[in-house]
């Protein structure tokens, strides 16, 4: 970047940095593609799972649960996470395991399309 300081304040224009971007481009570099809306894979949801799964226990309580929620709700619309948790815990033990989460947040996913 020093070579497009010209004033030393450290502080680039909207001109050097577009002669930058055309640089890097040049020399290889893409513009990420983003994910389309219809596009969730299970690597997405166990990164999500994994940033929900605060204790690191292997699955969601409740309390894990309601602390994400502004998570959840933003991206997959969930209103009522205790109403949640309990539709969607198969083996009614007040969590959900990996694969109740995986199922739970495809269904919804998929009713958010």
């Amino acid at each position: 970047l020093d070579q497009f300081d010209n004033n030393g304040e450290d502080i680039l224009k909207f001109s050097q940095f577009c002669d930058i971007m055309g640089e890097l481009e040049a020399a290889g570099w893409k513009k990420a593609e983003e994910k389309k809306q219809e596009e969730l894979t299970e690597e997405d949801i166990k990164q999500i799972f994994n940033i929900v799964d605060i204790d690191k226990s292997g699955s969601v309580s409740k309390r894990e649960a309601c602390m994400a929620c502004r998570l959840l709700q933003k991206r997959f619309g969930i209103k009522n996470v205790g109403e949640w948790i309990r539709s969607t815990d198969t083996d009614s033990d007040g969590k959900l395991s990996f694969t109740e989460f995986v199922k739970a947040i495809m269904d919804l996913f998929k009713s958010n399309l």
